[in-house]
């Protein structure tokens, strides 16, 4: 029960940061270019990742939560 539960609210926050994640793609300013779902062994659970190019380099795969710090550092 414990573990459907953990399970319920893990899915919740996952849809959570996919919703932002797809809402963030849509803006013409924004870096994110697409996201996807992945599962990490080392972490042994499911992340979403945010393709990003903030230039003309090479589009790179870094975890949403990393995006989301880095443009909290910017802004404060």
């Amino acid at each position: 029960m414990i573990m459907q539960v953990h399970l319920n609210t893990t899915y919740l926050i996952t849809m959570i940061h996919n919703t932002d994640a797809m809402e963030q793609m849509k803006n013409p300013l924004s870096p994110v270019k697409m996201v996807r779902e992945t599962y990490s062994r080392w972490l042994q659970k499911n992340i979403t990742e945010v393709q990003v190019q903030f230039k003309d380099e090479e589009p790179a795969w870094i975890p949403y939560t990393t995006l989301l710090a880095m443009q909290e550092t910017d802004e404060g």
